[in-house]
């Protein structure tokens, strides 16, 4: 399916609307930061609460 989008975009490209671009670029900015903020905020959290918890990093997000 995603073949023949592909193909397509390829042989009809269009100009990239920046404001949309940089919404993304802002976006991903935004998502890494808050991301490490709140993994930061919730281990320190947990290991207080639990302490098995010591040695360990308790993530938020994706595992991408």
């Amino acid at each position: 399916m995603f073949g023949r989008q592909i193909h397509n975009a390829a042989q009809h490209p269009v100009e990239l609307d920046m404001n949309q671009v940089h919404s993304v670029e802002a976006r991903i900015a935004l998502d890494l930061r808050i991301g490490a903020a709140f993994t930061r905020l919730q281990t320190l959290a947990l290991q207080n609460r639990f302490g098995v918890l010591k040695e360990n990093v308790v993530s938020y997000g994706t595992k991408e």
